[in-house]
C-alpha cells in the first residue's frame, strides 16, 4: 500500500501540535498553525485542464479575546493586597490574568478546530468551530469567500456564568482570591464538540470547562442566521476536561465521553431533551482509571457489527475499546506505535484506521474482534516525503476517504542565519482503500457529497492514468437515471479537457448538447 502524491501546498506559518488537521463532511481541510487555522476547500472544475486538483486556500487569525478577563473582580487593585504567594499564583495563571499592568502581552493560540455536520441541506456547508487556549470559542461560516465569526460561545458563556456570580463587597482578601480562581474555573472552556446528527436543521453543540462543567447547546441554521441556545448544564466528576466527545445512539440520547489532564476517560449515557428536566446522567462508566498523566488527544466511536468501537489516543498508544449500548466497556486492546507521538488517526472503514506518527511513518491498523477478544495489526503504507528537517504533525482523509490530506512542518531549532522552511500540505490519494470509479458508478447518492471523488478522476484523466468509458447510444441514455446523466456529463467534461483527436472532440460535444435536454425532460 503506498500513498501517491498528487500536490502539495506551502504554509508560511509553523505547526507545533499533533492532530493539527481536519476534513468536514463538505471536503474542507482545516489546518491548525501558530497565527491561527489554514483551510484548503475542493472546489471541483469538470472543465479544468490542469492536472491538480482545484483548491480554494483561506485564512482565520487566532482570536485575540481574553473571555477570563472579566470575572467581576478587580485584578489591578486586588494584586496589590494580597501576599507574595498569591501574586506569584495570579502572574502564572493566565486564564486568570490574561491582561495586567506591566507585562508582557499573550498571544492566543488556537488550540481545537472542529466542524459542524451539514445542518441546512440546501447550502450542503458545515461550520468550523475554533477553541484557542484562552477560552475564546467562536463559530465561523464561509461566507462570500471570507470565513465570518457567526457567534462567540465563550462570550455567551461569560454572560450565562454571570447571572449566578455572588457579590463579593463582604469577602476577605483570601476569600476573594479563591472566589477568582472559582470563576475562572468555572468560566474557561476547555473542550468541545458536536454532534453528529442534526435534527430540523438543528444540531447538538457541547463544551467543557477547566472545573469539569459540561454544557449542551443547541445551534440551528435558518438562511444566514444562525441560533444558539443554551440547553443545560452537568457538574461531571473530572477536572481540567482536555477532551470531549459525543456518540448519538438515538434520537435524544447518546454517549459522552469525558476526557481529563491527568489521563482519566469516562463514558456518560445521557438521555437528553429541549427542557432542563430532560437531560438525565443514566450511567457513568470509567473506560481508564489510571492517573498515567498521558493525555488524551483524539477520541472517536463507531457503531461495528458486535456493538461500538471507541478509538482513543494517549501520546503512543493507540486504545480500542468495545462498548455495550449501555456505554459499559466489555473489552479491550491496545497497540504501541514504534515512535514517541502519534500524530493523527482517521479511520478508514469499521475495521480499520490510518494512522501518522510525528516521524512520518503512515500505516494501517486493523481491528478485528476474535472470540470475543480485540486484536490490532498494522500493516505499513509506503510514501515518500522529505522529512529530513520535517515532522508529521497530522493527516485527514476526505469525506469518502479517497484524498488525504498530510501536513509537514520544520522540526529543527532554526538560528537568525538560517532561512525556515515553510511547513507543507500534501494531498495524495490511497488508491487500494477505495476505487473511486466503482463506488460512483453503484452508488445513488448525491453528487455533491463525491466531489472528492469527481476531482480525482478528473486528475486521472488529464494524466492520462484514467480514461473514462462514455456511454453514446441513445437507446441506453434514455434509460439512465438524472443522477447518471448528471455523472455522464462530468466524465465527458473530463474527457473534453483531455482529448486531442479532432473526431472524438465533435462526438463528445455533441453528447454534451443532448444529455441536458435528457436530464430537463425526466
Amino acid at each position: 500500500m503506498r500513498v501517491i502524491e498528487v500536490q502539495s501546498y506551502s504554509v508560511s506559518n509553523l505547526v507545533n501540535n499533533a492532530f493539527a488537521s481536519s476534513w468536514s463532511d463538505d471536503n474542507k481541510m482545516a489546518v491548525i498553525h501558530d497565527k491561527g487555522v489554514h483551510i484548503l476547500a475542493l472546489t471541483p472544475n469538470p472543465h479544468s485542464v490542469l492536472a491538480s486538483l482545484s483548491c480554494s486556500r483561506y485564512s482565520i487569525k487566532t482570536d485575540s479575546s481574553f473571555p477570563c478577563s472579566d470575572l467581576g473582580i478587580d485584578l489591578k487593585k486586588l494584586i496589590w493586597n494580597l501576599d507574595k504567594d498569591d501574586v506569584y499564583k495570579l502572574l502564572l495563571d493566565t486564564s486568570l490574568s490574561p491582561i495586567l499592568p506591566k507585562t508582557e502581552p499573550i498571544n492566543p493560540n488556537v488550540k481545537q478546530v472542529a466542524w459542524s455536520p451539514i445542518i441546512h441541506l440546501k447550502d450542503q456547508e458545515c461550520l468550523l468551530s475554533v477553541l484557542t487556549d484562552m477560552g475564546s470559542l467562536i463559530i465561523y461560516r464561509l461566507m462570500n469567500m471570507t470565513w465570518v465569526n457567526l457567534t462567540s460561545i465563550s462570550e455567551l458563556w461569560i454572560d450565562h456564568c454571570k447571572k449566578k456570580w455572588s457579590s463579593i463587597d463582604t469577602l476577605s482578601l483570601k476569600e476573594e482570591m479563591a472566589e477568582l480562581e472559582r470563576r475562572g474555573s468555572h468560566a474557561k472552556i476547555t473542550a468541545m464538540c458536536w454532534s453528529c446528527c442534526v435534527y430540523n436543521n438543528s444540531v447538538l453543540f457541547f463544551t467543557a470547562t477547566k472545573a469539569g462543567e459540561i454544557s449542551f447547546w443547541r445551534i440551528g441554521r435558518a438562511l444566514k442566521i444562525i441560533k444558539t441556545n443554551l440547553l443545560h448544564s452537568i457538574q461531571s466528576d473530572l477536572q481540567m476536561i482536555v477532551k470531549v466527545h459525543w456518540f448519538s445512539i438515538a434520537e435524544n440520547a447518546g454517549f459522552l465521553l469525558v476526557a481529563s489532564l491527568e489521563g482519566l476517560l469516562k463514558c456518560y449515557t445521557i438521555q437528553c431533551g429541549t427542557n432542563t428536566s430532560d437531560f438525565k446522567i443514566k450511567d457513568t462508566y470509567s473506560i481508564w482509571s489510571e492517573r498515567d498523566r498521558l493525555k488524551v488527544s483524539y477520541m472517536d466511536v463507531w457503531k461495528c457489527e458486535t456493538g461500538e468501537l471507541l478509538v482513543f489516543v494517549k501520546e503512543a498508544f493507540v486504545l480500542v475499546f468495545l462498548l455495550e449500548s449501555t456505554g459499559k466497556p466489555v473489552c479491550h486492546a491496545v497497540h504501541r506505535c514504534s515512535d514517541i507521538k502519534i500524530s493523527s488517526i482517521s479511520r478508514v472503514n469499521d475495521n480499520s484506521i490510518l494512522m501518522t506518527t510525528c516521524s512520518g511513518r503512515v500505516c494501517i491498523l486493523y481491528i478485528n474482534l476474535i472470540k470475543n477478544k480485540l486484536q490490532l495489526t498494522s500493516q505499513q503504507v509506503d510514501n515518500n516525503f522529505n522529512l529530513s528537517h520535517m515532522a508529521c504533525y497530522g493527516a485527514s482523509l476526505s469525506r469518502n476517504k479517497v484524498i488525504c490530506g498530510i501536513v509537514l512542518s520544520a522540526n529543527q531549532a532554526f538560528d537568525h542565519l538560517i532561512l525556515r522552511d515553510p511547513s507543507q500540505i500534501i494531498l495524495g490519494t490511497l488508491p487500494e482503500i477505495v476505487k473511486p470509479l466503482s463506488f460512483l458508478q453503484t452508488s445513488n447518492e448525491s453528487l455533491c457529497t463525491m466531489w472528492d471523488f469527481l476531482e480525482v478522476l478528473r486528475v486521472q484523466t488529464i494524466q492520462k492514468t484514467f480514461v473514462p468509458e462514455i456511454e453514446s447510444k441513445r437507446a441506453v441514455l434514455d434509460t439512465l437515471s438524472v443522477g447518471k446523466l448528471t455523472l455522464l456529463l462530468w466524465m465527458i467534461s473530463f474527457k473534453l479537457a483531455a482529448e486531442e483527436d479532432e473526431l472524438k472532440l465533435s462526438r463528445l460535444v455533441r453528447l454534451c448538447f443532448y444529455i441536458p435536454i435528457l436530464i430537463l425532460n425526466k
